[in-house]
């Protein structure tokens, strides 16, 4: 076991972010969702050491965090690589924000050299080694916060909203990097992330936080198959068990290919209609539950489908379970995350 919290709570006024018992698991990837102050920032200080609860305890790597002993702290938090959102840069070069940790933790200047080097080039902004932060975009900058990070060779990657102002190819550069440390060292990552194509990609460990508590999330809808072209940035996917399935996507998929639908995004129908969703697809509904603020049917279409509709829509088309209906959505709703 990575992380243990247990029966930790921090209050900030109103607001109490209290994740009952949570464990995080050695050599996995771990990823937290929710809205904007839900907690999700205050639950990854606490992962990351760095903000002490107001109770409960906290166990890193099978030992109880002491949070008076200053020294055996400091030498547990440098076990971790932990990005703030927002982290300032430093008013330097973009190779010396780099550096800095590196050199606070005394490497050699040689290693440090190569490190940073190499880095720079794997994020693809090693033409920018030797330029201040004036002038950089907020992507570029975005990406000097990540090689900071990333360049130290740490059990534990932490990084609160790190694809946070990056286009496509900083967030596939990203996922490569993480998922690699992962996968080559056995690294421990946990972060936030608003894309849910990015959290399907990179973790198979899905976190809710919302108004502080936390729910595990499962994956819903993430198919696999084959895909082949079928118009200008449209693949057709399929497998065994699904024939017609339409995506868009801005690069050919190569070998087996993983999509996730987001089960916001399907439309469900009692009968075939003509809309401008490329995707229709004849179903069965399977199982009908209730939740708190929505109703999920499980719709079996080939694979089984994750749909949410409203207690009103279930009513209105008087569905039951063995029901016929359509799935409807868009080839953009169909996400690659592979």
């Amino acid at each position: 076991m990575m992380f243990l919290l247990n029966d930790t709570k921090v209050s900030y006024g109103s607001f109490t972010l209290d994740p009952g018992r949570l464990e995080l698991e050695k050599g996995k990837i771990y990823c937290l969702t929710g809205p904007n102050g839900s907690g999700k920032s205050t639950l990854l200080k606490i992962v990351g050491l760095q903000l002490k609860p107001d109770t409960g305890t906290v166990l890193f790597d099978g030992e109880t965090i002491n949070w008076s002993d200053a020294d055996k702290l400091l030498k547990q938090r440098r076990k971790i690589s932990y990005m703030l959102q927002d982290s300032r840069l430093f008013r330097c070069s973009v190779f010396d924000n780099t550096a800095y940790a590196l050199k606070i933790r005394g490497e050699h200047p040689d290693e440090i050299r190569k490190k940073v080097n190499k880095m720079l080039e794997r994020l693809e902004i090693g033409n920018l080694a030797k330029r201040n932060l004036h002038g950089l975009s907020g992507g570029e900058s975005q990406r000097v916060r990540l090689a900071r990070n990333l360049v130290l060779d740490t059990p534990v990657y932490i990084l609160d909203e790190p694809s946070a102002g990056l286009d496509t190819r900083g967030r596939e550069l990203l996922s490569d990097i993480l998922t690699s440390y992962n996968r080559e060292k056995g690294s421990t990552i946990i972060f936030c992330s608003h894309h849910k194509e990015e959290a399907y990609r990179m973790a198979p460990e899905l976190i809710s936080v919302t108004d502080g508590h936390i729910a595990w999330i499962p994956r819903e809808n993430v198919l696999s198959g084959s895909a082949e072209k079928a118009g200008n940035k449209l693949y057709r996917f399929f497998n065994d068990k699904i024939d017609h399935l339409y995506f868009s996507y801005d690069h050919e998929p190569k070998g087996t290919v993983s999509i996730a639908i987001d089960p916001d995004e399907i439309i469900l129908s009692a009968s075939e209609v003509h809309t401008s969703a490329r995707n229709c697809l004849p179903g069965t509904v399977k199982s009908i539950t209730e939740t708190t603020s929505s109703i999920q049917l499980t719709v079996s279409a080939g694979e089984d489908f994750t749909v949410l509709i409203t207690k009103n829509s279930l009513e209105e088309m008087k569905l039951t379970k063995g029901s016929p209906v359509y799935l409807l959505f868009k080839a953009t709703a169909v996400k690659v995350v592979n």
